[in-house]
């Protein structure tokens, strides 16, 4: 009879030493909301619940309560938005909740991330400096 092994495929058995922490890739997505701007570590089935909300109120006010900051210069759009997942994947430190992006112009694709609100208000002025000083003409 033949041998069919050949259609099987084996996975390599990890073993996990009681009381080692896995590291931070390992760990499943944490997420955070926010609480008066405050990031506030929660279940994914809570941060869920807290994104739907996000979007509800999104469509009743055009407002999203999770965007620190939107600027637009000329034809460049500057976005810093709350995550509400961490994306600190590898090392230590904070988690990284805020991302600030560039759209467009001569900086297009630029990103950056941070662990705070202030932080992200912080990081947003930086890279509208930036896209301004890339926009600045010489006059004579």
């Amino acid at each position: 009879m033949p041998d069919d092994d050949d259609n099987i495929i084996r996975f390599p058995t990890f073993v996990r030493v009681e009381g080692e922490q896995l590291p931070a890739a390992f760990e499943p997505i944490r997420c955070y909301v926010l609480v008066n701007r405050v990031a506030a570590k929660v279940p994914l089935n809570d941060w869920a619940s807290a994104s739907a909300g996000r979007h509800s109120t999104f469509k009743l006010t055009g407002l999203d309560p999770w965007r620190v900051a939107e600027t637009f210069v000329g034809s460049v759009h500057i976005s810093t938005v709350f995550l509400g997942i961490d994306h600190r994947h590898f090392g230590d430190g904070p988690p990284l909740l805020f991302e600030t992006m560039i759209f467009g112009g001569s900086l297009e694709g630029f990103q950056n991330r941070c662990s705070t609100w202030d932080e992200a208000e912080a990081m947003h002025a930086e890279a509208l400096d930036q896209v301004r000083r890339g926009h600045l003409r010489v006059v004579k």
